[in-house]
């Protein structure tokens, strides 16, 4: 199925996992998507596979099934845009105690509501919010100008994101 839809990954996904990955950045995807497809996709279309047990984190609507195969709903309460904020603090407390040293955040949305997806973090120092603006740009341009540290409006790739770990980590090293 995955393999025959349209489904893309923004341009170097794969580039900036491998980063966080070989920097050991924990990568946790939060969406109110259906978890089981973003598994798939990830799966299927992702350069980069070579994960740490345990990553990424995706927390996001899983189906249930029953044991002939039928759809009977969503395995736990329902993720929409509006409620992540709620919704993660309660459900993956282990996620937060296993990092719970780490205290800069970035965070990367397409909706207004994901800028209140680490609300509930409580060890959080920094946060540097990028908003990705790709549909009505004229219209919402400047709640997300006046919400976001960093808006891109359709830009399909993660080159500034790859930037800003790259940029982070080399100031890190002990050569910077």
């Amino acid at each position: 199925m995955v393999q025959q839809s349209s489904v893309e990954l923004r341009e170097k996904t794969g580039v900036l996992f491998a980063i966080l990955e070989h920097c050991n950045v924990p990568l946790l995807i939060f969406s109110a998507g259906i978890g089981d497809l973003i598994k798939e996709v990830l799966n299927q279309k992702c350069t980069f596979n070579k994960f740490s047990p345990g990553q990424p984190m995706i927390v996001a609507n899983y189906l249930k099934f029953d044991e002939k195969g039928a759809l009977k709903g969503f395995a736990k309460e329902l993720i929409h845009t509006f409620n992540k904020h709620e919704v993660f603090s309660h459900h993956q407390t282990d996620y937060f105690i296993k990092h719970e040293g780490r205290r800069n955040v970035l965070l990367m949305g397409d909706m207004m509501g994901d800028l209140r997806m680490a609300d509930e973090m409580k060890t959080k120092e920094n946060v540097l919010t990028i908003g990705f603006l790709n549909s009505k740009v004229e219209v919402c341009f400047p709640q997300y100008r006046d919400s976001f540290d960093i808006v891109l409006i359709d830009d399909q790739s993660h080159d500034i994101p790859i930037a800003i770990v790259e940029a982070v980590v080399q100031s890190k090293s002990p050569s910077a």
